[in-house]
């Protein structure tokens, strides 16, 4: 029974998706949103049944001899709840507002394909399955990018897939370096504990950074992103950023819990702690970035994209913090995956705001809008909320998460006295108010100023309300009872890996989030993005535009130079030594084809090595290679 609940979470949409093709048009809608809420109920009750002790796993190998493996335990059945819940809400939204587009069973077809296979990616047990359920997100994902079948969407959807294929690449390597390293390919740190972590597993475990880190928005690999949001409608859009880039998210926390999960007396923290320290630069590079980017965009869903690959920068410094601390990184580990959390929320509700003021108004450009409180006052409260959440205000969800993570890297700062990480944490004070400018930007834009041109009192359909209602409702709860959700949510997610318990239990489960100087932070912050608000507006400096080297554009033509450099090279020494090896070959296949016909000669008498039949002395070699290994093997 228990299994059975496992295997659904996967195969209800997939089994959906296909179902798509034989329902009718008329209940498309229905039976969207039943499949959508099937799947998120089946996923609370499996997750239900982990936190009450269940162990459950499933194994099949259907063909491969490594077996495709999945295993429900606390840490990916979070994933997964949270991935099924937004699909949820956001599958509500989209039966509405997919009425203005066409192609709309090719849609939810691969719409629900992508979840299935969001929830294998949170499921697996093992590196092959984690890749293969990862490439079906990543090309699954496609059609959704290139849906409207216009030039932007498919040179957005090419650089996309162009991206995800060399990520999927990276990953392939990066696994068979780790699996003929450490002969598993299990994501389970006691599967290595006794063996000794050589150099082709610190490679393979890069190069699989680098490739989930293609699905995260990773700087500098980010660069389909902001292409990538404008172009597809906006579910598709919500899901992107709230979800399937936390896919590679998780993927890197997988791979490195993996890699560096030694017992509390073994040697590996060094290297753990080296490995933390460029995971949160990279972070504070993409935090700064991403929101820097965003600042000097016109098109409210490039913005909120540029946003995404900023939020990213915050959970990769906790990933960060928390490597880099080891057994006593629980906090910066807490603050990733409660971030990560609480983006999906705010994140996917701000893409269904920006949603529904395209589909009644049929425009992107924030400037060429304004004063639609009046005329959408629903959509303007949850626009409120998630400005709330991500800004990081006290009582909504983001201030939970971002004053875990500040404490995460003051705590790394004051580990080893190290002023680089003092430095990482004024420039996490510094994107915080980045953050707040841009979103009082958004919504003074939107909502607040003045129109260009009156409009009519608007409806706002029902489906879309319920939809943004479900993702506001989780921004307050995730905001106001902290501890409630680390207690419920965090904590158990904490199981997979080595940690000390004493230090969770006195620097995160004891934390006091609403004491003055967490308070005075967020307030620093704030006032620090009206000041760069009022500024920008009044000089004109949000209207300036990127470094031609900082454009996406640019780096992706760069990153493909590269990339096509690097098979030139490689190509060409293939075919300059192509003949040598075509004649080497033939020398040893004509030797060899005369010692073969040597042995290979029957005659009368007494059997000898001179007039064996080779098939014979093949298989005399084989026994005697597995006798020795039979004999030798202990």
């Amino acid at each position: 029974m228990a299994t059975t609940f496992l295997l659904a979470c996967v195969l209800l949409p997939l089994a959906g998706a296909i179902g798509m093709y034989w329902v009718p048009e008329r209940v498309h809608k229905l039976y969207m949103s039943t499949v959508a809420g099937f799947t998120f109920f089946t996923t609370l009750g499996l997750y239900n049944l982990v936190q009450r002790g269940a162990e459950i796993s499933y194994q099949g190998t259907w063909g491969s001899p490594l077996g495709l493996t999945l295993e429900a335990e606390s840490f990916g059945l979070l994933f997964a709840a949270l991935s099924s819940f937004v699909w949820f809400a956001v599958t509500i939204f989209s039966t509405s507002y997919m009425d203005m587009e066409t192609g709309k069973q090719r849609f939810y077809f691969f719409f629900l394909l992508t979840l299935s296979g969001t929830l294998g990616v949170t499921l697996s047990a093992d590196l092959l399955t984690l890749l293969l359920f990862f490439e079906l997100v990543s090309l699954a994902a496609y059609p959704l990018v290139v849906h409207k079948k216009t030039g932007p969407a498919y040179e957005a959807g090419n650089l996309y897939l162009y991206m995800a294929v060399a990520g999927g690449l990276s990953l392939v390597l990066g696994m068979v370096l780790v699996y003929t390293d450490l002969g598993t390919l299990s994501l389970w740190g006691e599967a290595m504990g006794a063996k000794q972590t050589g150099i082709l597993t610190y490679l393979g475990v890069f190069l699989m950074v680098i490739g989930f880190g293609v699905k995260a928005g990773m700087v500098p690999l980010h660069i389909w992103l902001p292409k990538a949001h404008p172009v597809a409608p906006t579910p598709a859009s919500a899901l992107l950023s709230g979800i399937m880039i936390k896919t590679g998210v998780f993927g890197i926390i997988r791979v490195i819990n993996m890699a560096f999960s030694p017992d509390m007396e073994a040697l590996y923290w060094g290297e753990l702690e080296a490995v933390g320290l460029i995971i949160t630069f990279m972070g504070v590079a993409t935090m700064l970035l991403g929101v820097f980017m965003a600042l000097l965009q016109e098109n409210m869903k490039k913005m909120l994209a540029c946003h995404s690959v900023s939020q990213i920068g915050y959970i990769l410094m906790g990933i960060g913090a928390a490597a880099y601390l080891g057994p006593l990184g629980a906090v910066g580990l807490s603050g990733a995956i409660y971030h990560t959390i609480n983006h999906a929320f705010f994140k996917a509700a701000l893409f269904l705001v920006a949603g529904a003021v395209y589909f009644h108004t049929r425009e992107l450009n924030l400037y060429r809008l304004g004063g639609l409180w009046r005329v959408m006052p629903f959509t303007a409260i949850i626009g409120l909320l998630a400005c709330f959440g991500i800004t990081g205000v006290p009582l909504f969800n983001g201030y939970i998460s971002k004053t875990i993570l500040h404490h995460a890297i003051v705590e790394a700062a004051e580990y080893k006295n190290v002023q680089l990480l003092f430095t990482a944490e004024r420039l996490f004070m510094l994107t915080g108010a980045g953050t707040a400018c841009s979103f009082i930007k958004f919504y003074y834009l939107l909502f607040l100023k003045k129109p260009r041109e009156s409009y009519q009192k608007i409806k706002e359909t029902r489906p879309m309300k319920l939809g943004m209602v479900f993702l506001g409702a989780a921004i307050l709860f995730f905001g106001l009872g902290p501890n409630l959700v680390l207690d419920i949510f965090i904590e158990p997610a904490l199981d997979i890996f080595i940690l000390e318990q004493h230090h969770i239990e006195a620097h995160l489960l004891s934390l006091n989030f609403f004491n003055l100087k967490d308070l005075g932070i967020v307030a620093i912050a704030l006032a620090g993005g009206f000041v760069i608000f009022f500024l920008g507006m009044r000089t004109g400096a949000f209207h300036l535009h990127l470094p031609v080297w900082l454009g996406g554009e640019y780096l992706g033509r760069k990153m493909g130079g590269a990339y096509q450099g690097f098979w030139n090279f490689a190509s060409r020494g293939y075919y300059e030594g192509r003949e040598e090896l075509t004649e080497m070959k033939d020398r040893i296949g004509n030797r060899g084809g005369v010692v073969l016909q040597n042995l290979d000669r029957r005659g009368g008498g007494w059997a000898n090595f001179s007039n064996l039949d080779f098939d014979l002395l093949l298989l005399i070699f084989l026994l005697l290679f597995f006798l020795v290994e039979y004999l030798f093997a202990g």
